[in-house]
């Protein structure tokens, strides 16, 4: 990463930040808040035990992380509902925070003063200090069933402190303080409005070129990985056919797609008009096929962060 930073009035130096990022998935089930959170704090052992372990600037978990995501109704998702200061997303990102000295980020569902309902992510410091709160601005459409509400900011900025992570090009080491201008972005976020806007409208990577953004943070759930199932148990071909046949039953019975529904799009960059969803006719972007990286949902995202290579 590179930035400026600035020496008086006239004067800019670019400092080279170096960041080590460790990005967690759950696959949390919906009711056992508990369990995943024992689970939560075995994976974060193996890290640390790992002969390449190396001690990490942020600890980034996906939206609605210990919850589970897909509520059909405002009356299913009021029992994990919290505030942004207090809860089970809170103590495990503060406890984290805590041990790892560390940033965490974690997803969670939240209820507001007057009881209105978001999809956000909270930001506690390596003290265990809350000092951000981000509620989701693009909703998708499983949210509406329980009257999520959108971000009345909209997309946001807030500073980010990080001791010895900068450096000048002609330095050895990274032993300078930097503080960066980070936003956070949620799955729906980086896509079209609605999935109605323009494609070429890019709205989040549009804020966070036109405001400076120096870190962008996006809480995900969207993987394909056979870690969604238990290896251990797996040991023939036909018993890792009928998990995969199971989890794709199990998404089409919640109403979500088999294919990665970020990447379905005939895309048209030129063209101002709405970029229309199409059935994906690539079965390798089946949930189904758990072998492969789903590499439409990657190359999407980054197609929606195009005006930074511009």
């Amino acid at each position: 990463m590179l930035i400026d930073a600035i020496h008086g009035a006239k004067m800019s130096t670019k400092l080279l930040v170096s960041l080590k990022v460790l990005v967690i998935q759950l696959n949390p089930q919906i009711g056992q808040v508990d369990q995943t959170i024992k689970r939560t704090w075995s994976i974060l052992d193996k890290v640390t035990k790992s002969a390449t372990y190396v001690k990490p600037d942020i600890i980034l978990f996906p939206e609605f992380a210990l919850t589970g995501y897909s509520f059909h109704a405002r009356k299913d998702i009021l029992p994990y509902v919290t505030k942004k200061d207090e809860g089970p997303s809170f103590e495990l990102a503060k406890s984290i925070s805590e041990k790892f000295q560390c940033y965490t980020i974690i997803g969670y569902p939240e209820e507001d003063d007057e009881q209105k309902l978001y999809n956000s992510a909270l930001v506690v410091n390596p003290q265990g200090g809350q000092i951000f709160n981000y509620r989701k601005t693009f909703l998708y459409d499983t949210e509406m069933n329980w009257d999520c509400e959108e971000n009345p900011e909209g997309f946001q900025t807030f500073p980010m402190d990080f001791s010895k992570c900068a450096k000048l090009s002609n330095e050895d080491s990274y032993n300078r303080d930097v503080t960066l201008k980070a936003s956070i972005g949620i799955c729906m976020d980086l896509s079209p409005y609605k999935f109605m806007a323009p494609f070429n409208h890019f709205e989040f990577s549009s804020f966070c070129v036109d405001n400076n953004v120096e870190l962008i943070l996006c809480p995900m759930a969207w993987l394909n990985s056979t870690s969604i199932t238990d290896k251990q148990t797996l040991h023939n071909n036909s018993l890792l056919e009928a998990a995969k046949n199971k989890i794709a039953f199990a998404l089409k019975e919640q109403g979500l797609p088999l294919a990665g529904s970020q990447g379905i799009y005939q895309l048209k960059i030129g063209d101002s008009q709405r970029t229309p969803r199409v059935p994906s006719d690539d079965s390798t972007s089946e949930y189904k096929d758990m072998d492969e990286p789903d590499m439409s949902n990657v190359n999407y995202w980054i197609l929606r962060f195009f005006l930074f290579v511009l």
